[in-house]
């Protein structure tokens, strides 16, 4: 299997893993945060991260979100995860998902591409 790196430390085998799309607002996933793979886009598209995490059954799941980046960059690999559709954010490139993220501790991670509020 090969493994691509978005940086040092932030590794994840490409395993083929599914995707997984919520359906509506409040779906929820749960599970250990494998990291991120960086996937070429063929020319059709720039390059793009794939968040790999690995359910409660041992199956693990990719999703794509350019809101997934602001908060999981602040996640270590192997670290138990609860993310929470929440809806679309319009980003400079465009509609993205976005998710609340809580991690097994309790805090919960907050993006840095949106707004603050002074």
């Amino acid at each position: 299997m090969a493994k691509n790196t978005r940086k040092k430390g932030a590794q994840v085998e490409s395993n083929m893993a599914k995707p997984w799309k919520p359906k509506k607002e409040g779906d929820e996933l749960q599970g250990i945060y494998r990291g991120v793979e960086v996937v070429d886009g063929k020319g059709k598209r720039d390059p793009f991260n794939s968040y790999h995490i690995e359910m409660d059954d041992g199956e693990t799941v990719r999703l794509t979100s350019a809101m997934l980046k602001s908060k999981l960059n602040q996640v270590k690999r192997g670290t138990y995860i609860w993310l929470k559709y929440v809806g679309i954010f319009t980003t400079d490139n465009g509609p993205s998902p976005d998710y609340e993220v809580t991690l097994e501790d309790g805090a919960e991670l907050i993006d840095t591409l949106g707004d603050s509020e002074d």
